[in-house]
């Protein structure tokens, strides 16, 4: 297995119905960096993430028992990262072509930036 250069992490709360976009689009766009896709559900209670997670199903899941947060369910999601980099998205983000690769470049070219966010 190659080394994983980004991490992705996406907390979802009752939002299959737009998470399946989200993560088509990220398998799109992204291309030459090697990813994983954390998915932290917070207890949401849509049947539409069984069959996302079969259509896509390199992604790792972790179901929340209970509605943890926002900030808790990435923490929890960036305590089982193994890329070099955090990507912190939201269900009904759309990923542009490009924009991933463009932000690691760029981030890797200055050491003394530590975090980056794109232009929405």
């Amino acid at each position: 297995m190659d080394p994983v250069d980004l991490s992705i992490i996406i907390v979802n709360y009752h939002h299959s119905h737009i998470l399946s976009d989200c993560l088509e689009s990220v398998y799109k766009t992204i291309e030459k960096i090697q990813f994983e896709i954390i998915l932290v559900d917070n207890s949401s209670k849509d049947d539409g993430l069984k069959s996302i997670l079969k259509h896509y199903p390199k992604t790792q899941y972790i179901k929340n028992s209970n509605n943890i947060g926002f900030s808790r369910a990435n923490n929890q999601g960036a305590k089982i990262v193994s890329g070099d980099f955090l990507l912190f998205i939201n269900p009904d983000t759309t990923m542009i072509e490009k924009a991933v690769e463009s932000m690691l470049n760029y981030i890797r070219s200055d050491s003394s930036i530590g975090v980056l966010g794109p232009k929405v």
